[in-house]
Order: structure tokens, then sequence, then C-alpha cells
């Protein structure tokens, strides 16, 4: 029943926002049809991300799952109609058995003096990483910084943001429960600032400093806090506690480029409050480099505050080879306990479209509990 309500939406706004006038049709990898006049558009667009896994080591953990699944499989439709934008996106992999729906982004928008408002379902604005694309990452998944769940990526509510030529701001308010969520009742509230800002910036060399604060006020018993998963998707998960109060967090971001090497950390430091005892304190860390062994140059996105990836300059595609150390710290009411991951790897664009991800990952806790598999991915987007 959701694939055809999902059709039937894509069909029902692509003949509202490409009326029979258009004259316009673009097939660079997506569809994307424009009226004559420029007041109404529609792009279709997708993503298949592919991924397998081969365990080297878990005999601390029992058997884990070694397999092929598929990570992400998308249909998004985004357009304008009068200036006002939409964006529809659901994740067929994404679904669960309880709503049937594998919502992602979900809005409206327009833009007022320069500032890009939204109203639905959106990423608040709280980190370089975790705003990136999962297209356009360097790593098959996002560091314990940002997926560990201290940060819930998608939310409903209000989102405004606007960028100049080496800076760019966004704050966000947001109900806790998402647009998935089988209830209507509010599960707390939220409010999220990113600021970022670029002392250098040029074709070859650039470098970013930001900075985000964030608040999560859950109500109705809801709770929010973080576990992460090391040594890979499907590795061993561990908690790392949790509140129904509240919850604060103050993030650093820094990232470089010079010619074919890029550079980018972020720290994050969380707060969760306790009704009884000490607060429980989480501290994520990671930094990360690649180098693009043809001489390409990692795009940046000024609007974003972020890297994308980098169109091959050569016939035979373009090679990256990446590394990252992350970590996560827990202190507080609860045990003290330190997570450790250690990823290297290299990534393949065959073009602008297909890349494929080789990587190895190697996770321990408290440096006495470790895993460790070999990771790949093939991924289409457009």
């Amino acid at each position: 029943m959701n694939k055809l309500l999902l059709g039937t939406g894509v069909l029902l706004a692509g003949i509202v926002a490409a009326p029979a006038w258009a004259e316009t049709v673009e097939t660079r990898g997506g569809i994307k049809v424009t009226s004559d006049d420029g007041r109404f558009s529609a792009r279709l667009g997708g993503r298949i991300h592919l991924d397998s896994n081969v365990w080297i080591d878990d005999d601390e953990f029992g058997d884990l799952p070694t397999g092929v699944f598929f990570r992400r499989a998308r249909l998004t439709l985004e357009g304008e109609a009068y200036g006002w934008t939409y964006k529809f996106e659901n994740d067929f992999a994404g679904q669960n058995g309880d709503n049937g729906s594998g919502f992602r982004e979900m809005w409206i928008g327009t833009e007022l003096a320069g500032v890009k408002l939204r109203l639905g379902q959106a990423k608040p604005y709280r980190g370089m990483e975790e705003l990136t694309s999962s297209n356009d990452l360097l790593f098959m998944e996002r560091p314990f910084a940002s997926g560990s769940g201290i940060y819930r990526q998608y939310q409903t509510g209000v989102f405004a943001d606007a960028a100049g030529t080496n800076y760019g701001w966004g704050v966000a308010a947001y109900n806790l429960r998402n647009g998935a969520d089988s209830d209507d009742d509010t599960d707390g509230m939220g409010v999220t600032a990113r600021g970022y800002v670029l002392p250098v910036l040029g074709d070859e060399v650039l470098f970013h400093v930001g900075g985000i604060a964030s608040l999560d006020k859950p109500a109705n018993g809801k709770t929010v806090g973080a576990s992460v998963r090391y040594a890979g998707r499907r590795g061993p998960s561990q908690g790392l506690g949790s509140t129904t109060d509240e919850q604060q967090s103050l993030g650093l971001e820094l990232a470089g480029r010079v010619g074919a090497l890029a550079l980018q950390s972020e720290y994050h430091f969380v707060t969760l409050a306790q009704p009884a005892g000490e607060d429980t304190e989480l501290s994520a860390a990671y930094v990360q480099l690649s180098w693009l062994l043809g001489g390409e140059v990692k795009p940046y996105d000024v609007k974003k505050g972020v890297f994308k990836s980098p169109k091959p300059a050569s016939a035979l595609g373009a090679w990256e080879l990446k590394l990252r150390y992350d970590r996560i710290d827990r202190k507080g009411n609860d045990p003290d306990v330190d997570v450790g991951q250690l990823s290297a790897g290299a990534n393949w664009f065959v073009n602008p479209n297909v890349r494929f991800m080789f990587e190895y990952i190697q996770g321990e806790v408290d440096s006495n509990v470790e895993g460790s598999l070999v990771a790949a991915r093939a991924q289409l987007s457009f």
C-alpha cells in the first residue's frame, strides 16, 4: 500500500509541478521538468546503497551476521511551485512493520529576506557530518558523534538557514517525534543552532570552523539518549545512557582542504540530566582524512557547510584513500565506558553517479572487547 501511495503522490506532484506547456526536460541522471515561465519544476531522484560485510574477528560476541543488505533505497521528489519549494523522500529500506513508513525529508519551504524557511520534517542543524548527504559520506557509516543517536536525524518542526560567500548558519525548533511515528502525541521539544565561517576559501585551500548548540526536552515518557554499534552497521551494540529530563549538547567543527588532501574533525559534549545522582556526560570526537589519488579537489558546499563527492578527472574514475579514528566516552551516574573505532579503506568514483566503497573496521570497548570486519558498498545515486 505504501508503494502505491508513493507512486500516486509522485504522479500527482509531477502533473501539478510540470504543466502541459513545460518546455525544458533534463535527464542528468535524474529527471527534471521545468515550465516555460520557470515558476514550476519537479525533479525525481533516488539512491541505492547495497552493503556487504564479512567478519574477521567476532569470537568475543558469538556469530554476528555476515551478508548483503540494502542500507538505503530511496526515491526523492523535489521542486518548486509559485516560489514555494518542496521535498518528499521515502526510504524503502528504512520502513518498519509498525507503520510501513520510511519518511525522511518531507517539507515545504520558501525564502524571505535571503533566509530559507522550511516547515515539515528535516535534519536539525547539528554537526558537519550529520548534515552531509549519505551519498557524499567519506565512510559507509557516520562517526559516533553523529551516528550514536545523540542527534536524532529527522525531526518535524520549523527550520531556517542562510549563507554568504564564506559563512552560514541555521536554527531549528522541532517536535522530538518524527513524521513516521504512528501516534499524534508530542514527545517533547528541541531547539538547535549551528554556525560556521571559512577564514580561508580558495580553489585549492580552505579552512572551516563551526559550532553547534542543542537542547532537547522530552515529554510524555519519551526517552532520549545514545548507543553505538562499533565495528560496522551490524556490529555489537553498546548503550551509553538516556534521560527523560533534558539533553544539552555543544559541538565544535574543524575542517580543511589543501589540494587533493582533506581533513575533517568534530568534538561534541553532551549532558544527559538525571533525576537522581550525577548527570551522564558523553564526549564524542573523530578525525578523518581523505586523499584523492588523481589530483581531484574535494568539493565544498558553502550553502550547507559540508564536503561533497568529487567528480572524476579521468575516464577510469577517481580513487580516494581514507582513514578515520572515532571515539565516544561516558562518565557520570553509570559506570564509565570508552568506545573506539578505527576505519581505513578506499572509494572508487566510477562516474558522478556510481561509486564503490571498501573498508576495514575495527572497534573496541574499554580497550579489551574487540571486533573487526571488512565491508563494501555499491552505490548509485541520481
